[in-house]
C-alpha cells in the first residue's frame, strides 16, 4: 500500500520515473538498545548482584531474630502448634516485610521518577517517559512473595522442631536453637562473592565509558565558529558577483593572528542541503544507474583542515578541485561509500574500511 501510494504521488514527475519505496521494520528495542547491548547487560548483572546482596542481609538479619524468637516458637510448639502453623507464622511476618520494603522501595522510585521529569527533565532524553507502570509494580510484588517464601524455608530449615521443648528447660543456653554454620558461611560467601563481582562490573562500566570518552569523532569542533556572508539587499545578483567579496573577506581573516585557518563551508554538524546523486559506474542490470538522495556541502579546499576531519581514504579537495567547472570531485562519507557499494544498506560493521576504498574514482551524477 505504500509503495503504491509512493508511486502514485510521484507519477508524472520525470526526475522520479526510476524511484521506488522499501520499508523495513525493525523491532523498537533492537533500535533502542543498538550498540548498547554489553554496557544494559552490565547494568542487569550489577542489579541482579545488588538485589542478591540485600537478600542475603535480610536473610541473615531474620535468621538472627529467629535465634531470638524461640522461647516465643518454643512455648507455641509446647502447646501443641505444629510445624506448618509455625511456618505460617515466619511467612507472615518474612511477608510483612517484603511488603513493607516493596512499598517503601515503589515509594521512593515514584518521587525519584517525579524529580527527574520535574528538574532535570531538559537534561535527559524522553524523560518525561519514565515512570512506575503495573507491570513493575506486579513484578515487585512477585518477587516480595519469592523473598518471602525463600526466607521461610529458610527459616524453617534452620527450626529444629522437636529441640524447641528443650530450649524451655535450658533457658536458651546450650541446647537452644542456634544457626547452622554452614548457613552463616553461605551467606558471607555469597555477599562477599557479590561484592567483588559488583567491583568487576562497575570497572567494566567505567573503563568502556572513558574509551568512548576518548574516542575520537571524526571531527574538531573546539574553537569551531561559523560567520554567515548576509547579502543586504533584495536585488540578488548571483553567487559570483559576490563570490570575489567572500573570498577577499576569508583573506583577511586568515592574516589574523588568532585564527588559525578559514574554509568556505557550512558547520560540519548542520546539515542544510539534500540533492538527487545517480551512480552511473558500469554494473549489473541490479546495480546500474542507482539513485540516492544524500545530504551535501559545497565546501572549500581548507574545509577538512578547518574541520579536523580525517579521511578514511582517498585525498582531500585542493584549490583545483575548487576552481573547476566541469566534473567536479567528492568526498563521501562511511554511510554513502556503503550504499555505493551495495545495493542495500548494510548494517554499519558489514564492511570494514579496506573495502570502503573501492569507491574511489565512482562517477555519480548530481541532479542539481
Amino acid at each position: 500500500m505504500a509503495k503504491q501510494q509512493f508511486a502514485d504521488n510521484l507519477a508524472g514527475t520525470a526526475n522520479f520515473a526510476d524511484w521506488h519505496l522499501k520499508l523495513q521494520f525493525q523491532p523498537l528495542q533492537q533500535v533502542v538498545s543498538r550498540g548498547t547491548e554489553s554496557i544494559l547487560l552490565l547494568f542487569l548483572l550489577g542489579g541482579t548482584g545488588l538485589l542478591m546482596i540485600a537478600s542475603a542481609n535480610i536473610l541473615n538479619l531474620f535468621l538472627s531474630r529467629l535465634m531470638l524468637m524461640q522461647k516465643q516458637l518454643a512455648v507455641r510448639a509446647a502447646l501443641g502448634a505444629r510445624r506448618t502453623q509455625l511456618g505460617q507464622q515466619l511467612f507472615a511476618e518474612s511477608m510483612l516485610l517484603m511488603l513493607s520494603s516493596i512499598g517503601l522501595a515503589l515509594l521512593l522510585t515514584h518521587a525519584g521518577f517525579y524529580a527527574l521529569n520535574h528538574w532535570f527533565n531538559g537534561f535527559f532524553p524522553r524523560g518525561s517517559e519514565l515512570g512506575l507502570s503495573a507491570f513493575s509494580v506486579i513484578t515487585a510484588l512477585i518477587l516480595a512473595m519469592l523473598l518471602a517464601m525463600l526466607i521461610d524455608t529458610l527459616s524453617l530449615h534452620t527450626l529444629r522442631y522437636h529441640q524447641l521443648s528443650l530450649a524451655l528447660q535450658s533457658s536458651g543456653k546450650g541446647a537452644g536453637v542456634q544457626t547452622p554454620s554452614t548457613f552463616r558461611r553461605s551467606f558471607i560467601l555469597l555477599q562477599f562473592g557479590c561484592a567483588i563481582v559488583l567491583v568487576y562490573l562497575s570497572s567494566l562500566v567505567v573503563t568502556d565509558a572513558w574509551h568512548k570518552l576518548l574516542r575520537p569523532l571524526g571531527l574538531t569542533s573546539e574553537n569551531l565558529l561559523q560567520v554567515e556572508f548576509s547579502v543586504a539587499s533584495l536585488d540578488w545578483q548571483g553567487w559570483y558577483s559576490y563570490g570575489l567579496k567572500v573570498a577577499e573577506l576569508a583573506r583577511q581573516l586568515r592574516q589574523q593572528p588568532s585564527i588559525a585557518g578559514v574554509s568556505f563551508a557550512f558547520n560540519p554538524l548542520v546539515d542544510r542541503f539534500q540533492m538527487a546523486a545517480t551512480d552511473v559506474n558500469p554494473g549489473t542490470s541490479t546495480t546500474r544507474e542507482r539513485r540516492f538522495y544524500p545530504i551535501h556541502q559545497n565546501v572549500g579546499q581548507y574545509y577538512f583542515k578547518v574541520a579536523g576531519q580525517a579521511l578514511l581514504a582517498g585525498r582531500g579537495l585542493n584549490a583545483e578541485d575548487i576552481n573547476k567547472t566541469r566534473s567536479p570531485n567528492m568526498v563521501v562519507n562511511r554511510t554513502f561509500a556503503m550504499q555505493l557499494l551495495t545495493s542495500e544498506t548494510p548494517h554499519p560493521t558489514d564492511i570494514d574500511t579496506a573495502a570502503l576504498t573501492q569507491v574511489l574514482g565512482k562517477r555519480v551524477r548530481l541532479d542539481i
